[in-house]
Formats: C-alpha cells, sequence, structure tokens
C-alpha cells in the first residue's frame, strides 16, 4: 500500500462534493495566502493509476495551490507524486516539461508511462 502525502488546505477536490473548478477572473488571479506568499492556483487530473498519490479518482479535477513561480516539477512535489511516473505533463493542453512554470488558472494533466501495443 502507498503511503498518501498529508494534505493541508491547499489542495481542494472539485465538483459535485467539492465545488466547482470553473474559476472566475477573480479566483485565478494571484492572491496572498495566510503565510504571505502569492499563490497560484492550478486545476488539476491525474490518469493511469497516479491517483494513487492524490485525494481524487483517475480523471477527477481538484484544485491546488502553489506559490508564485512554482513549476510543473513543484507541483509533482506538492502532490508527492515522483517525477519519474510522470511521462508527461500537458498545462492547457500543451506538453511541458517539470521546468515550465505554471500561472493562475492554468489546467495540469499528469500521466504515466503507458505500455502495449
Amino acid at each position: 500500500m502507498t503511503a498518501r502525502p498529508v494534505w493541508a488546505p491547499h489542495l481542494r477536490r472539485c465538483g459535485a462534493s467539492g465545488g466547482s473548478c470553473r474559476p472566475s477572473g477573480a479566483e485565478i488571479a494571484p492572491r496572498t495566502s495566510a503565510f504571505g506568499v502569492v499563490d497560484v492556483r492550478v486545476q488539476v487530473r491525474v490518469y493511469g493509476g497516479l491517483e494513487r498519490y492524490v485525494p481524487v479518482s483517475f480523471g477527477e479535477a481538484m484544485e491546488v495551490d502553489l506559490p508564485e513561480g512554482a513549476t510543473a516539477g513543484d507541483l509533482l512535489t506538492v502532490l508527492g507524486v515522483p517525477e519519474r511516473e510522470v511521462f508527461s505533463i500537458l498545462v492547457n493542453g500543451r506538453h511541458r516539461t517539470p521546468s515550465d512554470p505554471l500561472e493562475a488558472g492554468d489546467r495540469v494533466a499528469l500521466f504515466p508511462p503507458v505500455a502495449g501495443g
């Protein structure tokens, strides 16, 4: 059994039980957190077994708050997803690398390597 990371208020489920993930302009703008850090909220979906690291089901959306200037790799760290288990990172439908920065309102999808024929 894989241990899940400790979840903090910076992670929020979307959908019926967690509210909508369709942000208005005000909701996606950077804001100051309780710690005085400017945060960026992104929407994240995981697929192909990566959901074992997060508190959502396959393809279900969740919102994650990150510090300003955070990268896709930082997002993986916050989620507790090992970078070696992620083959493809899509940000707003485009392939990105772990070193690419994220912006408020980005929609991120994470996919593991797959095999088959």
